[in-house]
């Protein structure tokens, strides 16, 4: 919730300043691209994400200050007369005494990709959290977004037109949606795909949001399916598009039409 909130007020602050100043030459950001922003906000996300964490440990601190429940100190004396030494548990879960570190360790730069297969990979924003479970992702997002990325391998590359007639036979299957999106895929300027979006859908009666989509290039086919309850959320479609469009094959980013 902290994230969310946090997240969407940056947003606002950006859009603010994009919308409340006439004279370009007095804010820069009235110069740059949507893509420029979007990749800032996300950047900003992670800082976010970062300093939530730092506010995190300095509760647990004030807790024990205040006399609330807190993690006791990470080993103790068992009280048996014996004097061994135990560690202590905090919600089934155990913490050391010092930081486990190379000697002399600097700080390097973190890598994002997360690769399904050899070369097949995607780039998740902080507020991402994953389970791999083979060729198989499973993703769920603070915005109660859940999703799945599966990544197989074939040996015929069947026309663009037979795989949309496949799509649309699974498509049949949901519940219907007469504004349902078909856009075009692309990998390295190869049309290879559909990504399909349902802005009208419902999960047990309920309005819901379902998109899904599945393209093939170089040996691979890769398919996705995201979802989430309530109405249209343009925060939460473009969470889910920007992290469809973070998929690599062979080092090839996707492209959307």
């Amino acid at each position: 919730m902290k994230r969310r909130l946090l997240s969407m007020l940056l947003l606002v602050t950006l859009i603010s300043c994009v919308t409340g100043c006439e004279d370009k030459d007095q804010d820069p950001l009235l110069s740059e691209s949507k893509e420029t922003l979007v990749a800032a906000i996300h950047s900003y996300e992670d800082d976010i994400a970062g300093l939530i964490t730092e506010v995190e440990d300095l509760e647990i601190k004030l807790k024990g200050v205040t006399g609330e429940d807190v993690p006791p100190e990470a080993i103790s004396t068992i009280g048996d007369g014996t004097g061994r030494l135990s560690f202590n548990s905090y919600k089934d879960t155990i913490t050391f005494p010092e930081l486990l570190m190379y000697p002399e360790a600097l700080s390097t730069p973190a890598l994002n990709d997360v690769y399904i297969t050899d070369n097949v990979s995607f780039t998740p924003t902080a507020n991402w959290v994953m389970k791999l479970d083979g060729t198989t992702t499973e993703l769920e997002y603070t915005d109660e977004i859940t999703g799945t990325i599966k990544v197989v391998a074939y040996d015929t590359m069947y026309d663009i037109e037979i795989l949309k007639a496949r799509l649309q036979e699974w498509v049949d299957t949901l519940p219907p949606d007469e504004k349902m999106q078909w856009t075009k895929m692309f990998v390295a300027d190869n049309f290879c795909g559909y990504d399909i979006l349902s802005k009208e859908s419902m999960i047990d009666a309920e309005p819901a949001v379902v998109r899904i989509g599945m393209f093939a290039y170089g040996q691979k086919a890769v398919s996705y399916a995201f979802v989430y309850r309530g109405e249209n959320s343009p925060l939460k479609d473009e969470a889910i598009k920007n992290i469809i469009t973070s998929i690599e094959i062979n080092k090839h980013p996707l492209e959307m039409e």
